[in-house]
């Protein structure tokens, strides 16, 4: 925690710290691990840094991990990069439903659970729109709570 905050003193800008297991690149069933809860609670109580990028789909953790999290930014991966399958809208949209139970909207940034070097440009691109339609989906309900 020391060397990151030490790193963290000075920068103006939003800092994000990303946690994950590696590459998913041949994985088929990255499994939950019960440190990583740990690792975010950690994470959420280094001075300086303003959210947490965190794997979250493969693993398929569930939005009660978030509360780890503190009062983060939480930047949450929902897409499998273990898989050539798109996930659908609905699937991402109940997802970060879900994870909205434990996290303000104003703190939750819907994202990919990394790097997509390894798909096939069409693939890459068709999990992206799933992301982009399923937080569209949520962004539309929400509106009537978002503030102008």
């Amino acid at each position: 925690m020391a060397a990151i905050e030490e790193l963290a003193d000075g920068i103006s800008v939003p800092l994000v710290l990303h946690t994950n297991y590696g590459s998913s690149f041949g994985s088929t069933n990255k499994q939950r691990h019960d440190g990583y809860r740990e690792v975010l609670e950690i994470m959420s109580r280094i001075v300086g840094i303003d959210g947490i990028s965190m794997e979250y789909e493969e693993p398929r953790y569930t939005g009660d991990l978030l509360k780890a999290c503190g009062d983060k930014h939480v930047i949450v991966g929902l897409l499998n990069l273990g898989t050539y399958d798109v996930e659908t809208p609905e699937n991402i949209a109940a997802r970060i439903r879900d994870a909205l139970n434990f996290v303000p909207l104003e703190r939750l940034h819907p994202s990919t659970d990394g790097g997509m070097w390894h798909f096939p440009k069409d693939i890459a691109f068709a999990k992206l729109k799933a992301l982009v339609e399923g937080t569209a989906i949520v962004r539309s309900e929400q509106r009537p709570l978002l503030k102008p």
